[in-house]
């Protein structure tokens, strides 16, 4: 039951990061996209490697701190479950 409940705990963490691996990707075109179809851009701001730092600056932090804060939910949610099915004599 052990291996069970681990191998079903490693699969959610694995489906939630690549969930939010193509969520990022997804937001991070839309973002470069949308900024690039701005009709008063010159120089460096038409490109989109610039556009794309800006974005890992200003807007991918944010995206991987609630990650974490995901993932560190997840992981105590999916520990509490699998510590109340295991020890029943817990208060």
């Amino acid at each position: 039951m052990f291996n069970v409940l681990n191998n079903i705990r490693k699969k959610l963490f694995v489906i939630t990061l690549l969930v939010w691996i193509v969520a990022t990707v997804i937001y991070a075109y839309i973002y470069v996209t949308s900024v690039l179809a701005q009709p008063n851009l010159e120089g460096y701001e038409t490109e989109w490697q610039f556009q794309l730092l800006m974005f890992s600056i200003f807007r991918l932090p944010w995206l991987l701190i609630g990650c974490i804060a995901t993932i560190v939910i997840l992981k105590k949610l999916t520990f509490d479950s699998f510590e109340r099915d295991h020890n029943p004599n817990r208060d």
